[in-house]
């Protein structure tokens, strides 16, 4: 006598791998899905202090722009100067520097510094930076004594302009994207990009 052994029919097998199948996909597009979300929530915190940290800099920095020097040092000349020359965007400003055992508004020590940003239009080496010059010979920053510094890079915009309510602030409004080159502000979700925009009062000075 024969005995009876229970088991699945093919159909039965197919819809259980199916199902198994449908189950093993849903967990890997949501295991996926968390990883996509990490990566682009650290690029855009790397792209932030990227950011703040360039919009720190010039603040902290250009605030140096011939303080309390009234018509002494330069007369009615600007001393802050902005340019586009081609393919990027230079801010440059005479910094009021006191030399050893000087005083502010002696024109002793005193330098152009200047920032410069290189958009993607640029050469490669300086695509998508801002570079800071300490001591520059003249506005244009032709020659910079010590070389330049790189202070942040894939910066998609920088875009420094006077503000038209006040005759002595500076507005920087500036961009930064992972991938500054291939893909233009504001990005997507696979190219974050981050904005900061900041008004920069200066004591006293007469901006072009």
């Amino acid at each position: 006598m024969r005995t009876k052994v229970k088991g699945f029919t093919l159909l039965e097998l197919i819809i259980a791998l199916i199902l198994f199948s449908i189950i093993v996909l849903a967990f890997t597009n949501f295991e996926l899905f968390g990883r996509y979300q990490l990566i682009s929530s650290d690029r855009r915190a790397k792209l932030q202090n990227e950011v703040s940290r360039l919009i720190d800099h010039v603040s902290k920095h250009i605030i140096e722009a011939a303080q309390g020097q009234g018509s002494a040092l330069m007369g009615p000349g600007n001393v802050v100067s902005i340019t586009t020359p081609a393919n990027r965007v230079q801010l440059s400003y005479y910094a009021d520097v006191p030399a050893s055992g000087a005083t502010l508004a002696d024109g002793v020590g005193d330098t152009w510094r200047s920032y410069r940003f290189y958009n993607s239009g640029a050469a490669a080496a300086n695509r998508n930076q801002v570079q800071y010059c300490s001591q520059c010979n003249n506005s244009n920053c032709g020659t910079c004594t010590g070389g330049w510094a790189i202070i942040a890079q894939r910066i998609a915009t920088f875009t420094p302009t006077p503000n038209p309510l006040t005759s002595n602030s500076v507005n920087i409004n500036t961009a930064a994207c992972w991938d500054a080159v291939t893909t233009p502000f504001p990005g997507n979700q696979d190219n974050p990009c981050v904005s900061m925009q900041a008004t920069i009062t200066l004591p006293s000075v007469a901006i072009n």
